[in-house]
């Protein structure tokens, strides 16, 4: 019986399972190979890492300078400081230390990533961004770009003048080489976050100082005849560096509610985000139809309806207005300015609210913590609510006081025997930073 031969069909059945398991074959081993790569390098590391703290240990904590990262091997000052410390490596290992007190050491992984060692947080960082390449273009804030820039990635030297302490930036290839001529010239760009009410706040990664406006609450405008407007969210703003947290606990303060007759307004609540703390603004002054009420607690008081001006906070808010003679109660304290007093004798108009404060931290310029007007009697006009959203002061007898739109102002007082006062208006965090690394 003759032997029966394999069919065209059979044949490419064998030859592409054979190829299959080839491919298999050859990317196990190439996994493999890229681990054991990956490994060496990681080796390589710690043994640098080793020698450069053996020779800064000799030499007093200072380690060898380069300003500019540089390949080891091709580094005009490092090499020669370790050169007995250390066997020789394979292998592309950036080294940066601009002022000798700490260094970086980091080498490009099999996986498009990158492996570092930060001697300043003694930590060896996994899966971070590449290394820089040469050629590429150079540094801003001592971060390299990872691909060939674009827009806002794009660099140029110079220093941000409206964040100052660490915003400088160099454009340079590894190891002094020119910059690739994608190199373009971009203005740095912004992020901001608004928060109104409180939370916990991720901050971006390489984000380390922060433009910040804190607003707190607003206090309410007093209830009842001759009734003070309520005082403005006390306002803070600056820059904050030093962050090294990844979270950040943001508490925004409400707002005040306004009072009933004989019963001053509420404080608002205060705003603050680490040892930074704005405090509420004070309650506008209540009465009874006589001499009754009193200022409200704390950042720019309310008028009080009983002929006593209000108090504020430095740096924060400012004093709310008086009642003189006993009508027409004054206006509650702005972030930017007192609030008017009362006038007239017996019955009178209210005092206005103090102004708040200008800020174009969002990119658009807006006011902030205005005070609330305060009451008036009889046929006279209740106090305007200072500029930005201070509450209106109620007048003549019955008319309500209304209640404060921006962010933390405080509300109208109201002249009515029977009703509240204008609430305020809760408060606000903002964080300006650079976001362009």
């Amino acid at each position: 019986m003759a032997k029966r031969a394999f069919t065209l069909i059979e044949l490419m059945v064998v030859i592409t399972i054979v190829g299959i398991l080839s491919g298999i074959i050859v990317v196990s081993l190439s996994g493999a190979t890229n681990a054991a790569n990956d490994a060496k390098k990681k080796a390589d590391i710690g043994s640098i890492k080793r020698a450069i703290v053996v020779y800064g240990v000799e030499n007093g904590t200072v380690y060898p300078i380069e300003a500019t990262p540089c390949a080891i091997g091709s580094c005009s000052n490092l090499d020669s400081k370790i050169r007995d410390l250390i066997a020789a490596v394979n292998g592309t290992y950036i080294y940066t230390s601009t002022d000798g007190t700490s260094f970086t050491l980091s080498v490009n992984l099999s996986a498009g990533t990158s492996y570092t060692y930060n001697s300043a947080t003694n930590a060896f960082v996994d899966n971070a961004p590449p290394a820089p390449v040469s050629g590429l273009c150079g540094s801003k804030n001592g971060k390299y770009a990872e691909i060939a820039p674009t827009g806002t990635e794009a660099c140029s030297a110079g220093t941000l003048t409206s964040m100052t302490g660490t915003f400088t930036w160099t454009c340079a290839g590894i190891g002094g080489a020119a910059s690739s001529g994608t190199c373009a010239t971009v203005a740095a760009t912004y992020g901001v976050v608004s928060f109104t009410s409180s939370t916990t706040w991720t901050v971006p990664a390489e984000v380390t100082s922060v433009e910040y406006l804190v607003v707190a609450g607003g206090g309410g405008g007093g209830g009842g005849y001759y009734s003070g407007g309520g005082g403005a969210g006390g306002l803070l703003a600056g820059t904050y560096s030093g962050i090294t947290e990844p979270t950040i606990d943001v508490v925004v303060g409400n707002f005040g509610a306004g009072g009933v007759p004989t019963t001053p307004g509420s404080n608002g609540g205060d705003s603050y985000f680490k040892n930074i703390r704005a405090y509420g603004g004070g309650g506008g002054g209540g009465s009874n139809g006589k001499n009754g009420g009193s200022g409200g607690g704390t950042s720019g008081d309310g008028g009080s309806a009983s002929f006593i001006a209000g108090t504020g906070i430095s740096g924060q808010g400012f004093a709310g207005g008086a009642a003189p003679g006993g009508a027409g109660a004054g206006g509650g304290g702005g972030s930017s300015a007192p609030g008017a007093n009362g006038t007239g004798t017996g019955q009178g108009a209210g005092g206005a609210g103090g102004a708040g404060t200008s800020s174009s931290i969002t990119g658009t310029t807006e006011i902030y913590a205005g005070g609330g007007g305060g009451a008036a009697c009889a046929n006279y006009a209740g106090g305007s609510g200072g500029s930005g959203g201070g509450g209106r002061g109620g007048g003549p007898i019955g008319t309500a006081g209304t209640s404060a739109t921006g962010y933390g102002s405080g509300g109208g007082g109201q002249d009515n025997p029977s009703a509240t006062g204008g609430n305020g208006s809760p408060g606000i965090v903002i964080f300006k930073y650079i976001n362009n690394y």
